[in-house]
């Protein structure tokens, strides 16, 4: 039942603008493009990602946005896209991320930029539809959380129908790497800042 391989015109967004383009994924019949300066509603640089499915005729049709259950300005939701099966991961780099706080959630610190990635899910909301499911975000437990970490600046993901697995890349991480109790950002003979990592 596949469509032969051929041309197909090129793909415009619905509406407005957004870097539409700026990462795309596919999987079979399902392709997801991120749009991360796309507007929403209320607020300016959310991002959105772009769902298509493909018909018998080899066409791309448009089926809905994949947004966040919250908007967040300069998220970049959509920098970054992963297929595969049943799962769509969305990564958003730009998204404000929250330190653990203290008891009764008081005095809670935000992380600028520190990245969430977010994972939708086919039949999520109805038959063929890829639904918003949770949110990913990094862990704190090898070094603290900071500004301009950006998680899921990349993410990929593999969907097998029994096993799932999503990984998401924060290149702005630090890492204390000789374990000495502090993060040298400072110095010509050494640097811990911007190491990066992989979740």
């Amino acid at each position: 039942t596949d469509a032969p391989l051929g041309y197909v015109p090129t793909i415009i967004p619905n509406e407005g603008e957004g870097f539409f383009g700026s990462s795309v994924a596919v999987d079979g019949d399902v392709m997801v493009i991120g749009a991360p300066t796309y507007d929403g509603p209320t607020m300016n640089s959310v991002g959105a990602a772009y769902l298509y499915r493909r018909a018998t005729s080899g066409e791309w049709i448009f089926r809905k946005l994949l947004v966040p259950t919250f908007e967040s300005t300069g998220a970049r939701v959509g920098a970054s896209v992963a297929v595969s099966g049943d799962t769509v991961v969305v990564g958003a780099p730009g998204a404000i991320t929250s330190q653990t706080c203290d008891s009764g959630w008081q005095n809670c610190t935000n992380i600028v930029r520190g990245g969430l990635a977010y994972v939708f899910k086919r039949d999520q909301g109805g038959p063929n539809n890829f639904g918003y499911l949770t949110e990913l975000r990094a862990s704190s437990v090898l070094s603290p959380l900071k500004d301009e970490d950006n998680f899921g600046a990349s993410v990929a993901a593999r969907d097998d129908g029994i096993n799932l697995a999503i990984v998401a890349g924060m290149p702005g991480y630090d890492h204390d790497v000789d374990e000495d109790g502090t993060v040298a950002c400072d110095t010509n003979t050494f640097t811990e800042c911007n190491v990066g990592a992989a979740y």
